[in-house]
C-alpha cells in the first residue's frame, strides 16, 4: 500500500526505499535461498519494512469512511496489533530459548573441544563460525562465505568446495551431518556432540571430521 500511494504521489525517494526492500528478498532469495534460523540474513529490511507498514496502515486509517467505520477500524487495528504482539513475545521468547540451548550444546561445545583438541595453528571450514571463531580461536574457512566470500560462487557445490578446502590445506570440517553428505564421506569423525536438544527438534548433533592428516 505504501509503494501504490508514493506512485500515486510520485514520491520516487518513497518508491525506491520500497524498491531496495523487493531487491533485497528477491537477491536473498535467488543466492542464499534458506529458510532456517528464522530468515536471519533478511534482517537488515525489518526497520524499513516496519516503517513502510505503519505509515501504509496510517494511511488506511486516515481514508475517508464515515465516522463509525474510522472508529471500529482503529480499535480493530489497535486489538489486533496488541493480540499480534503479546503472541510473538511469547513464541519469540521460546524460539529464543530453543535456538539458545542448541548453540550451546552443539556450536560451543563442539568449539570447546576443537580449542581442546587440536593445534594452535589448524585450520577448520565449518558453516558455523560464530562460537567457533570466539571459543577454538583457530584459523577459519568459512562455507557460508560471511568471512570467505571466495566460497559464494560454489556455496552449494561439494565438489568444488572439496577441491577449495584442499587448495586451503584445511584440516580439520566442523558441520552437521546431514548439511555436506557427499564433503564428509570418506572423513573420519573425531567428535560428536551429545546434545540432546538438536535431536529432540528433528535435528542432528555437531560433529568434527578430519580432513587432512598432519
Amino acid at each position: 500500500w505504501f509503494g501504490i500511494l508514493s506512485i500515486r504521489k510520485q514520491q520516487w525517494a518513497n518508491l525506491g526505499g520500497v524498491l531496495w526492500v523487493i531487491g533485497y528478498l528477491v537477491i536473498y532469495a535467488w543466492r542464499l535461498p534458506v529458510v532456517y534460523q528464522h530468515g536471519r540474513y533478511i534482517m537488515p529490511v525489518i526497520p524499513a519494512y516496519t516503517l513502510f507498514g505503519l505509515v501504509g496502515m496510517v494511511s488506511i486509517l486516515d481514508i475517508q469512511f464515515g465516522s463509525s467505520w474510522r472508529r471500529i477500524l482503529h480499535r480493530s487495528w489497535v486489538i489486533i496489533a496488541g493480540i499480534v504482539l503479546i503472541a510473538f513475545w511469547i513464541l519469540g521468547g521460546r524460539a529464543y530459548a530453543m535456538d539458545v540451548a542448541v548453540i550451546e550444546s552443539e556450536m560451543v561445545e563442539a568449539a570447546t573441544w576443537i580449542a581442546d583438541n587440536t593445534q594452535e595453528d589448524a585450520l577448520v571450514a565449518a558453516h558455523d563460525i560464530g562460537a567457533l571463531g570466539f571459543f577454538a580461536n583457530r584459523n577459519l574457512i568459512d562455507l557460508a562465505g560471511l568471512v570467505s566470500p571466495e566460497v559464494i560462487p560454489f556455496i552449494r557445490d561439494e565438489t568444488a568446495l572439496e577441491i577449495h578446502l584442499n587448495e586451503k590445506g584445511a584440516h580439520y570440517l566442523m558441520t552437521f551431518p546431514g548439511w555436506y553428505s557427499t564433503l564428509i564421506g570418506d572423513k573420519l569423525m573425531v567428535y560428536q556432540t551429545d546434545g540432546k536438544i538438536s535431536p529432540s527438534m528433528g535435528g542432528e548433533n555437531m560433529s568434527v571430521y578430519e580432513w587432512s592428516n598432519r
